[in-house]
């Protein structure tokens, strides 16, 4: 089992033990991601705990995925697009964990930015490069390209904002 698969299961049943002591503890919140990935709540102890937990996986990942994806890589797994169906946005965090796995050092090493890996889907743009895996594997990583299981080859995106 990879290093990815043994950290998501303890965030995971970190996350729920968490949840029923937000539950318990302070109230009931209500919150979610707007389209242009910044958190929103109605509950403003609700940002800063959302806050600290994104610091708290980047920090849990730092001996496995290089420095400059460590905010991506934590935002993508604490904050889902507001459009996004929940199994695409899990899929999306299990595509990302392997990729980094496999490719995240080459992908430091060839200078793809956070962006052009995690940035979510919007106003009819794919999305970075994780979002545009569903589930498959890269099986070569260059300068501009990557080429996925299935044979496509999908080119390097900039994204702005």
């Amino acid at each position: 089992m990879s290093r990815y698969i043994t950290r998501l299961k303890a965030l995971l049943a970190e996350n729920s033990s968490t949840r029923q002591t937000d539950k318990t503890d302070r109230g009931a919140f209500v919150g979610f991601v707007g389209d242009q990935g910044r958190h929103v709540s109605v509950d403003d102890s609700a940002e800063t705990h959302e806050g600290d937990s994104i610091v708290e996986r980047a920090a849990l990942a730092a001996d496995g995925v290089p420095a400059c994806y460590l905010d991506g890589w934590a935002r993508l797994q604490c904050q889902r697009p507001f459009s996004m169906d929940l199994r695409v946005w899990r899929s999306a965090i299990n595509d990302a964990g392997l990729f980094l796995d496999a490719w995240g050092a080459d992908a430091a090493a060839l200078q793809w930015r956070s962006d052009e890996l995690f940035s979510a889907p919007r106003e009819g743009r794919a999305g970075g490069l994780i979002w545009r895996l569903r589930g498959l594997r890269v099986e070569n990583l260059g300068a501009s390209f990557a080429i996925l299981g299935d044979g496509r080859r999908v080119q390097r995106a900039t994204y702005e904002g």
